[in-house]
């Protein structure tokens, strides 16, 4: 199986990250979804897009913005008729043990659990992000998969 998971933005760069099999193949960054759609065109068939879902924080312009931008991704996923999820912010750092911890601690949390579950090192923050929500779908559909 193939997942493509994506930490949206509309500020700054768009990570994601690329699993096959449940192994990590890669990651990037893109300034627009439009490369997005580049990386779906050259991926391997992708079996599912796994993208981090919108929360009001507190400015609902930026969660509108980031609204569309996600809107965006299912829009291309419907087109490519790929299937695709949606986790909340909560829901992907609650499972791995991130919620409510000082930004410090989540940030040396975060780098230890990618080094075991990949063996790499990631320094940035939002590809660490895609890296999570990935590992996230997988480690989920995994326990569905056994219960």
């Amino acid at each position: 199986m193939t997942i493509l998971s994506i930490d949206p933005a509309v500020s700054k760069k768009i990570a994601y990250a690329m699993f096959v099999d449940e192994q990590l193949q890669g990651y990037n960054k893109v300034d627009h979804i439009s490369e997005i759609d580049d990386v779906i065109n050259t991926a391997l068939d992708i079996d599912l897009v796994v993208t981090e879902d919108m929360y009001l924080g507190n400015n609902v312009r930026t969660l509108k913005q980031l609204e569309r931008e996600v809107g965006k991704i299912i829009y291309l996923c419907e087109i490519y008729e790929i299937e695709y999820r949606l986790i909340a912010p909560v829901t992907w750092k609650s499972h791995h043990g991130l919620l409510k911890k000082p930004k410090e601690l989540e940030e040396k949390l975060q780098i230890e659990i990618i080094r075991q579950e990949t063996g790499e090192e990631i320094t940035d923050v939002d590809i660490r992000a895609a890296i999570l929500i990935g590992l996230c779908q997988i480690e989920k559909a995994r326990w569905e998969q056994y219960n």
